[in-house]
C-alpha cells in the first residue's frame, strides 16, 4: 500500500472519505485516474473532544495497531501540519515514535489529521496532490 493510499484508508475508515465512482461512464475511454490529493475529502465535521480517543483507537484497530500514547501521536501529526512540514517528513516523525512502517504511519497520519486536526485537510491534500 503506498503512502497517500494509507492516508486515504485512514479516512475511509474514519467513515470521512468520499466514494469514488470509478468506471461508470457510458464512454469507451477509461475513467481519469484520480490525483491522490482527489481522493482525500475537503472538509470533515470536526467531532466533539469527548468521543475524539474512542474514534481514533477504533480507526486505529481497524488495522490492528495499537501505539503507545496515541493521543500524543495525533498531537505531533497535527503540530506537524501547524509547522507547514509536509506529509512524507510527518510520516517520518510518526514512523520514528512509533516504530511503525511507512504504510502504517501513514495510516496513522489520516487518522489523526481526520480525528484531531480536521482543518489541515488542506495542507493534507497540497502535501499529497
Amino acid at each position: 500500500m503506498t503512502v497517500p493510499k494509507a492516508i486515504v484508508a485512514a479516512l475511509s475508515t474514519a467513515g470521512l472519505a468520499t466514494a469514488l465512482l470509478a468506471g461508470c461512464s457510458s464512454s469507451d475511454q477509461p475513467p481519469a485516474q484520480p490525483s491522490n490529493a482527489d481522493l482525500i475529502p475537503t472538509s470533515v465535521a470536526p467531532l466533539p473532544d469527548s468521543t475524539k480517543a474512542q474514534v481514533f483507537q477504533n480507526t486505529l484497530a481497524q488495522r490492528s495497531l495499537s501505539i503507545p500514547a496515541p493521543a500524543a501521536v495525533a498531537g505531533q501529526v497535527c503540530a506537524g501540519f501547524d509547522r507547514n512540514d509536509p506529509a512524507p517528513a510527518i510520516v517520518a516523525d510518526v514512523q520514528q515514535l512509533t516504530g511503525l512502517d511507512a504504510g502504517n504511519a501513514a495510516y496513522v497520519l489520516g487518522a489523526s489529521v481526520s480525528v484531531y486536526c480536521p482543518q489541515s485537510l488542506d495542507k493534507l491534500r497540497q502535501s499529497v496532490g
